[in-house]
């Protein structure tokens, strides 16, 4: 049995084909709000879905001086303008929490605040995946502690939505 999943008007399985596409880190909301409204509305002329996908804090900069992101608050806030924008556009935010610098390196405290942050400033209305935005590459106790709490928190909070 084929089953099909649902995130906003974006649809999963059974022959559906979506789009998860973004730039790798959101250097501006200029440059986010013209990718998510590029991408949508190719997808649409495609007639396939779309999901919006940034980080907002790159640790691994091919230069540990290089410009890392906008930061969690000011991120999340870039995501939630993005999906006000495109919701309507038939696209959905995929992400809220780094991997790099909050599974892997951050403390249980840090990843339940940006899990409760990205629930509370993406979550409402649906159209939003919560997932780490970049891989998770260490396999490390402190990254699967982190993954653990990650999916916890998420457990707790995600009926607040």
């Amino acid at each position: 049995m084929t089953h099909t999943c649902n995130i906003a008007d974006v649809k999963f399985g059974r022959g559906k084909l979506a789009l998860i596409a973004g730039p790798c880190m959101a250097e501006s909301l200029p440059l986010c709000m013209d990718i998510a409204a590029h991408m949508s509305a190719l997808c649409r002329r495609l007639g396939i879905g779309y999901v919006f996908k940034a980080s907002y804090d790159k640790a691994n900069r091919s230069s540990a001086a290089g410009y890392r992101g906008p930061g969690l608050e000011k991120g999340l806030d870039w995501l939630a303008q993005v999906k006000a924008k495109c919701q309507a556009a038939n696209c959905a935010i995929w992400g809220g929490v780094s991997g790099a610098m909050i599974v892997e390196q951050g403390t249980a405290e840090d990843t339940e605040k940006a899990v409760i942050e990205a629930l509370r400033t993406l979550g409402k209305g649906g159209g939003f995946v919560l997932s780490p935005v970049d891989n998770v590459r260490d396999d490390t106790p402190k990254a699967w502690d982190n993954t653990r709490k990650f999916i916890e928190v998420w457990q707790q909070h995600r009926a607040e939505r």
